[in-house]
């Protein structure tokens, strides 16, 4: 358990997930179980040249040369305050242990740098379990720096007067 600082956000740890090594831009964490579970996850921060799409896709192929990546499906979106987004879920085979392990990586752009994030696990039972909390951790990233989260309940001053919930169109 516990909250966990790093880069651009923090977020609390889920259980079963701990630390195992961190500097001021990234953050190791890795699930243990009695079962002999393992998964690993690696959150961190790095500037953001480009295309946020391209970005996590040369991120992930440098991080990750021991593994037969694709990354054919690199799927952009835009987080729901508005901030460029990248994400994917594919599986990869570990060329030196010969086992296939599933891969998500998740990047967000915000002022300039991208957040990301990516957890590995071993393919079988308990990959699904593993990615919905990898998945449990990002969505509850704070962001330490990013512009204030637009509430349509307190329209901006200047809104022409109009009270009460709004929406603006893009």
């Amino acid at each position: 358990g516990g909250n966990v600082d790093v880069g651009e956000v923090s977020f609390p740890l889920l259980p079963g997930w701990s630390a195992s090594k961190q500097t001021q831009n990234n953050i190791t964490l890795q699930y243990n179980s009695a079962k002999d579970d393992k998964a690993f996850a690696l959150i961190g921060v790095e500037p953001v040249q480009g295309d946020i799409k391209e970005a996590l896709r040369k991120l992930a192929f440098g991080s990750f040369r021991g593994f037969d990546l694709k990354l054919d499906h690199v799927i952009e979106r835009q987080t729901a305050q508005g901030f460029p987004a990248a994400y994917f879920d594919e599986y990869a085979r570990d060329q030196k242990r010969k086992q296939k392990l599933r891969f998500l990586g998740v990047a967000i752009a915000v002022n300039g740098r991208m957040q990301v994030g990516f957890v590995m696990t071993p393919d079988g039972a308990d990959s699904y379990a593993r990615k919905r909390e990898f998945e449990q951790m990002v969505g509850s990233w704070k962001f330490h720096n990013a512009p204030a989260t637009w509430d349509p309940t307190t329209p901006p001053s200047g809104s022409g007067g109009i009270q009460g919930l709004y929406w603006g169109t893009s």
